[in-house]
């Protein structure tokens, strides 16, 4: 069952889901209480360049719960493209893992080719809001599937904002 079709079924049905964010500290305590755990969101960027043990021990999660691959390096906010390899990375991935879906945060996280090193809030505009469609739907056609999107939490508004938070 899709992620997205985890949290809808728990709206129907009118209950909680639980889930957690694996941690290899935690694998021990994730893997005794499977029974009891909704889904496990996965740090995809971690698991890029992994070797064939790691994918296998992914894949062995993904097939025994809902496993969302959470990316936190695309930069899907920014009115820069976001690039291909990110993507192709993404997409294989979830084919080798068998992982039920991928999110990503709405972020922006580089500039002029220099990655700022954390995920930060978009300036609310209507530019970021549509490089961020442009590179969602360029997600979503490599990928095979769109993301769920993730919100950057913010005190601030953004610098150049000219859009509150809900528009």
């Amino acid at each position: 069952m899709e992620a997205a079709a985890v949290v809808a079924a728990a709206a129907v049905e009118g209950r909680d889901r639980f889930g957690l964010g694996w941690r290899p500290e935690l694998a021990a305590g994730i893997l005794a209480h499977l029974d009891r755990i909704d889904l496990v969101e996965v740090i995809a960027d971690d698991y890029f360049a992994a070797g064939r043990a790691d994918l296998r021990a992914l894949k062995t999660l993904a097939a025994q719960v809902v496993t969302v691959l959470h990316g936190v390096g695309l930069g899907l906010a920014s009115t820069v493209p976001v690039e291909s390899k990110r993507l192709d990375r993404m997409a294989w991935l979830i084919e080798k893992t068998g992982a039920t879906g991928w999110s990503e945060h709405l972020a922006f996280v580089r500039g002029g080719g220099i990655e700022i090193g954390h995920l930060a809030a978009p300036p609310r505009t209507a530019v970021s809001i549509e490089g961020a469609c442009r590179n969602i739907e360029t997600a979503r056609r490599i990928v095979g599937s769109a993301p769920l999107v993730e919100n950057i939490a913010t005190l601030i508004s953004p610098p150049m904002s000219d859009l509150d938070e809900a528009e």
